[in-house]
């Protein structure tokens, strides 16, 4: 039973915090040598939060500096004008 107004949007949300940072995994240097590696100057976080409707497949999303309450309100007002006509 779907009791959801037609004009209600769904999103479905997650927040993620990616590092900037060099990770060798496996390489082909030969013994005995040195291989300089291009690296980053400091392991360096990104903050993103984001949201999908999964209806249309757009997305909506934001870098912070953190995520804490007035973040997820920064997401919601983008989220608002997306929708204004929203319920």
């Amino acid at each position: 039973m779907n009791t959801l107004p037609e004009n209600e949007p769904i999103e479905f949300g997650d927040g993620v915090h990616s590092t900037m940072a060099t990770k060798i995994t496996w390489g082909w240097i030969r013994k005995g040598t040195d291989k300089s590696i291009d690296t980053t100057a400091s392991r360096t976080c990104i903050n993103l939060l984001g949201s999908v409707s999964l209806e249309t497949m757009k997305v909506t999303i934001g870098s912070y500096e953190t995520f804490d309450s007035s973040t997820m309100e920064e997401h919601f007002k983008k989220l608002r004008q997306k929708y204004p006509k929203a319920p």
